[in-house]
């Protein structure tokens, strides 16, 4: 698929929420719309990216200038967190294969040797249950405190 996305044209464009938040706010509300799920208020957002210890970037899959996906990637030094991920079109170019490959080479290249691909609800959200598994068969419970 990344190889697909390659040959169909797709760059790469990465942004620090802080520069950009209204776009990416706004893609990711349409988005959970579009899957019946409730959204995080934008200050949600702002407050994450008020920490100089955490990174959030957002790593934009495009294709003829438009964007198609993207991923949230969230990281310190050592470990990185694939925090959510979008798709602002139903088009499929490989886009999501290319963004997630695109995000570990990010992660690597900032010093973490951690990478976790986060929850994975089979139940509530199959479809990316079996992209998150077409990763990684590892699956590690984790605490919810909510």
């Amino acid at each position: 698929m990344i190889r697909k996305a390659e040959k169909n044209g797709l760059s790469l464009e990465i942004k620090d929420l802080r520069t950009d938040p209204d776009h990416f706010y706004g893609i990711y509300t349409e988005n959970n719309e579009r899957y019946k799920l409730p959204s995080l208020p934008q200050e949600f957002f702002t407050d994450i990216v008020g920490s100089k210890n955490i990174q959030l970037k957002i790593l934009w899959a495009k294709k003829d200038n438009a964007y198609l996906s993207a991923v949230a990637l969230m990281h310190d030094k050592n470990y990185a967190i694939y925090w959510l991920g979008l798709s602002n079109t139903n088009e499929r170019h490989g886009q999501g294969d290319y963004i997630q490959w695109q995000a570990i080479k990010h992660a690597r290249e900032a010093g973490c040797s951690l990478y976790d691909l986060s929850y994975i609800e089979k139940e509530k959200l199959p479809h990316i249950y079996r992209f998150k598994k077409g990763f990684s068969k590892s699956e590690a419970s984790i605490v919810d405190f909510y």
